[in-house]
């Protein structure tokens, strides 16, 4: 059971990525995830669409087309299903920067990447944050 968040929590949702069908004529995209007061310190992780793969890879992308930023408790709320993403980026506490639009062509990929993440979350051990 990895803890959420950490660079093995990244590297076992990579391998769930592998049975990602991606669509082989959007354009490559980058998808920054940001999560503020983790416990040990924020947390950065992005995904990385290409035409035919998609891979989670631990750490802060160069240019990311998009970015998602959210602290702790939030983050925590979605992964336990206890709030809707699209809930908590309405409310503005997910905040989000970038063009969102080039998430369209990757649509049903991104749709996988949600289902690959709530079955890492079975496995996946919350750690309270600290201070």
């Amino acid at each position: 059971m990895s803890a959420y968040l950490s660079d093995e929590w990244v590297a076992e949702l990579n391998e769930l990525l592998r049975a990602v069908t991606a669509p082989v004529d959007a354009p490559p995209l980058v998808v920054q995830y940001e999560v503020t007061q983790a416990p040990g310190g924020d947390r950065r992780w992005y995904l990385a669409l290409q035409p035919g793969t998609v891979q989670a890879v631990v750490g802060a992308a160069a240019a990311p087309d998009v970015t998602f930023v959210q602290d702790w408790p939030v983050a925590v709320a979605i992964q336990l299903g206890q709030r809707a993403a699209p809930e908590a980026l309405l409310s503005g506490d997910v905040r989000v920067s970038g063009n969102p639009t080039t998430l369209l062509p990757w649509t049903a990929a991104l749709r996988h990447v949600e289902a690959a993440l709530a079955e890492l979350s079975g496995r996946t051990q919350l750690l309270e944050p600290q201070g």
